[in-house]
This record gives C-alpha cells, structure tokens and sequence, in this order.
C-alpha cells in the first residue's frame, strides 16, 4: 500500500474506526469487562434497536440461555458477550445484513455505542504497547589493549 491509497486514522470514517475498535476489544479484553460495556452499549441503544438485537441473538444462542433472554441491556449483555467468545464473529455475522452495507447495520450501532462508553475508552487505556526493550549495551573489553595485534 502507497502513500496515495493509505488511509490515516483520522481520515476514516467515525463508525468505520469505531468498529475496527469493537473488533479488536472483542478479541482482546477480559470477558467481564465486554459484559460490563455490552451492558453500557446497550443501553445506549434505543428500544427498537435492542429488540432487533434480541431477535438476532435468540437466534444464536441455546435453548437455555434463549429463556432467559430479555431485551434488557445486562441480559443482551451477557448473551452477546457469551455468544461471541464461543463462537468469535458471530455478532458481526448476525447484525450485518447479507449483501447489506457494513455501515447500516446493527453491527456498527452496536461497535459505536461500545466504544463511545466509558469502559470501553479505560480498557484501551490498559492495552497501551509496552515501551521498547533498551537494547543491550555493547561489550566493553576493559583490557589495557596489550593483547590486541595492530599488525594483523
């Protein structure tokens, strides 16, 4: 990829950032702390958007858990964080219209009102990239040199 085709970051689009960043807390972070902001992001979501979610999930889930299911944001929340560590994609697949545009769907709801939660910024600030190994000094031959052969 050239500098003419290559996006920066804050040249892409909001919800195109935004789900890049779902996805990646999807497969990093604590599963507690995924319920925790599903929890967040669902409540962000209007009732309509969570009833859809609901139907969406019912789908994908068991039996038992399916019985237990409620629109509430801390159910959706447990359903959606179970579903997705047993089986990684599934929210993307499930809330993302076939031949649909990736952007208007309820994937990329969902991804915006994770990330706009506040747990979601404090799990980023945990994954910062550890400063760089200090490279080792080099070997210093603390010799008088005499063993040294200029000659050679």
């Amino acid at each position: 990829m050239g500098i003419v085709d290559s996006q920066t970051e804050s040249s892409r689009p909001a919800d195109e950032r935004a789900v890049e960043r779902y996805r990646y807390l999807l497969r990093t972070a604590p599963p507690e702390d995924l319920e925790r902001a599903h929890a967040a992001a669902f409540a962000r979501l209007t009732a309509q958007q969570r009833q859809l979610i609901l139907r969406a999930l019912a789908r994908e889930v068991s039996e038992t858990e399916r019985e237990k299911l409620t629109n509430a944001p801390a159910s959706l929340a447990r359903a959606a964080t179970r579903t997705e560590l047993s089986a990684p994609g599934t929210l993307e697949r499930t809330l993302t219209p076939a031949g649909g545009n990736m952007f208007a769907n309820l994937f990329s709801s969902l991804a915006g009102a994770f990330i706009g939660s506040a747990l979601a910024g404090s799990m980023f600030e945990g994954l910062v990239a550890p400063p760089a190994a200090e490279p080792e000094p080099a070997h210093v031959d603390e010799t008088d040199g005499d063993d040294f052969d200029f000659d050679a």
